[in-house]
């Protein structure tokens, strides 16, 4: 996740490229109330929410392309 993270323009967003994967492959919640709660914590930091934004999606689809046996 690491290379993904500064894929995007910083390796500190990986925890949320881990968030939106985590998202994707167990559905706890959705992408949408994840991404509100994040813009809601980082309200006034347009930049930190796009970077965060970018992470959430790329997780997102990271997770969704895992083919996941029960």
């Amino acid at each position: 996740m690491h290379d993904e993270a500064q894929a995007i323009g910083s390796d500190k967003n990986a925890k949320m490229i881990a968030l939106g994967a985590y998202v994707a492959l167990t559905g706890v919640c959705t992408l949408d109330s994840v991404k509100k709660w994040m813009e809601h914590q980082f309200s006034g930091k347009a930049a930190v929410i796009e970077l965060n934004r970018k992470a959430l999606d790329r997780g997102f689809e990271l997770g969704k392309a895992q083919e996941v046996k029960a």
